[in-house]
């Protein structure tokens, strides 16, 4: 390898020129033409080896690739193997993006988890992209192989499916119990008299709001 050297003392250091590779066995050698201060050689040459850490790697996200129904406020993270370097966990580092557009947002970065939290709200049913680049480096300045990317789609927005009574029905019994039936399950406590009304021209008709299942 390319390098220099320093002596000082009993010390003689090599300074090599480039990182070393990760996960690498490299091997040092101090040949018998050292002298010392008299001019002795070293009897043998001493050779010695050692392996270099191994790179970063990303061993989990959230949402995981392949996900779907991801919810909407949902803040995107990824799990390295070991503690990064901060400074190298950044927006320019941690992307996510919708096709080719990129979405606005910031990354934050605890123990050996890396966030990036949108800006706005993602879209519904939509398929988003998210990366971590070979720019993100290990404490010991050791930078990911390679680009982690994976993938996930959001949730469908829900839906009214169904009445009873059905619009436009007529005839309508005036004991009649009013109900909708949604697509997917919803938050009951979004299900109430201010999200469901009823009204006789402008005129309100007061009532009791329950939820159960999809109803």
């Amino acid at each position: 390898m390319a390098g220099s050297f320093t002596d000082s003392g009993t010390t003689s250091t090599f300074i090599h020129s480039s990182p070393l590779s990760p996960n690498t066995v490299y091997t040092g050698t101090i040949t018998t033409v050292a002298k010392d201060a008299s001019g002795i050689q070293l009897a043998s040459n001493y050779t010695w080896s050692f392996t270099t850490s191994s790179a970063p790697t990303v061993i989990s996200t959230d949402p995981a690739n392949g996900a779907t129904n991801v919810p909407l406020n949902k803040m995107i993270s990824a799990n390295f193997s070991t503690v990064m370097d901060p400074a190298t966990i950044n927006t320019s580092t941690f992307l996510l993006k919708q096709g080719a557009t990129a979405v606005p947002g910031s990354v934050t970065y605890s123990g050996t988890t890396a966030t990036f939290i949108p800006t706005n709200p993602l879209s519904a049913n939509t398929v988003y992209t998210a990366t971590i680049t070979s720019g993100a480096k290990d404490a010991s300045g050791n930078a990911l192989a390679a680009d982690y990317t994976w993938s996930f789609t959001t949730t469908v927005l829900p839906t009214v499916t169904s009445t009873d009574p059905a619009n436009g029905a007529t005839n309508v019994l005036v004991t009649q119990i009013i109900t909708a039936t949604f697509s997917k399950a919803m938050d009951p406590a979004t299900i109430n008299a201010l999200t469901f009304l009823f009204k006789q021209g402008v005129n309100p008709v007061f009532g009791t709001v329950t939820y159960s299942g999809t109803t």
